[in-house]
């Protein structure tokens, strides 16, 4: 699959820590301990202290998150706490990786209840989830558990071993039978719009069979439709530089692209 694989191999890994104020003295100590990552070339990492003074901060957040490949979540109460972090650092992440296009990853650093978080479902540094403040020895829990972990995955990514891509059309398993003129003509009028950049128009064409059928890969356009107006828009307000909006577009665009593969004629299936 095209993708973030190609744009990956021997590039810095992009890497956003996302931290509540109160925890800065932990963010602190993991920078510490990833200096010689990004002495290596390994990796770039961003955080809200980079901002300058003056600078329009969220504008900045959000164009770091939408770069990032890694996303590492220092979780605590007071990064619980934050509404900030729950309504917009986190629903971007969610976003981004349910597109394959970024890994989030909760660091655990203090005892917190936050089974709740919808980020809870992803595997934890360290992995038995016992929080960094809780080990007799920090700096090694944080070389041990959460940086070696990370220089692994980097690599790996790098190599191209494993993608941040997911199997995104192979999710649903619902199967919608149309007839195979009205398959095959769907399939060829779409791939021609998208060839010939209209891809706005090849979303409304699918659209108006998603009204009609309501199962199988089509019902995913409207996930990717919806991803495509909200990137247009923070392009459009400046939130998000060009290249940003066009990298994310063209990954739009093969994963439609793919869908419209996905229909085999008179079967559209999904799996």
């Amino acid at each position: 699959m095209w993708g973030l694989t190609k744009l990956m191999e021997n590039k810095k890994v992009h890497l956003f820590i996302s931290y509540a104020a109160a925890d800065h003295a932990y963010y602190e100590e993991l920078r510490q301990h990833l200096k010689p990552l990004e002495e290596e070339g390994l990796c770039s990492v961003f955080s809200f202290d980079q901002i300058k003074q003056g600078e329009p901060w969220p504008a900045k957040i959000a164009e770091a998150l939408h770069q990032a490949d890694i996303i590492l979540f220092l979780v605590s109460a007071d990064f619980i706490d934050s509404k900030y972090i729950q309504q917009t650092e986190i629903r971007i992440a969610l976003d981004r990786h349910k597109y394959g296009e970024t890994l989030i990853l909760p660091v655990i650093i203090r005892p917190a209840d936050w089974q709740s978080l919808p980020i809870n479902r992803y595997s934890t540094l360290p992995k038995d989830s016992l929080p960094i403040s809780s080990r007799t020895d920090r700096d090694t829990a944080w070389r041990e558990y959460v940086v070696q972990p990370l220089r692994e995955l980097m690599v790996k990514l790098r190599s191209g071993k494993i993608t941040l891509d997911k199997s995104y059309i192979h999710e649903k398993k619902s199967k919608t039978v149309l007839p195979s003129s009205e398959a095959d003509g769907l399939k060829a009028e779409t791939i021609a719009l998208i060839e010939a950049g209209e891809s706005e128009k090849a979303f409304e064409l699918l659209l108006e069979y998603v009204k009609k059928t309501n199962e199988g890969p089509l019902n995913d356009v409207l996930l990717l439709w919806s991803r495509q107006k909200h990137l247009t828009n923070q392009w459009q307000k400046g939130i998000i530089p060009f290249d940003v909006y066009h990298r994310s577009s063209a990954q739009i665009n093969f994963t439609l692209l793919e869908l419209i593969q996905a229909i085999p004629g008179t079967n559209l299936a999904a799996n």
